[in-house]
């Protein structure tokens, strides 16, 4: 694996999105941390599952 690859896979990349959701005419909505806190309790529940299958 070349340094560039490995960069490519370890570090975040954040690229700007706004003209794909023009350009898609949707509208992005309120991003994935507005809805974390709604979507906890099914997290925990999936890796409790994987947790147990995994003993």
């Amino acid at each position: 694996m070349s340094e560039r690859q490995f960069a490519l896979l370890a570090r975040d990349h954040w690229y700007r999105s706004e003209e794909v959701w023009t350009a898609a005419a949707c509208d992005p909505g309120p991003g994935p941390l507005a809805r974390l806190a709604d979507s906890a309790d099914w997290y925990r529940a999936h890796l409790r599952a994987r947790l147990q299958t995994r003993a």
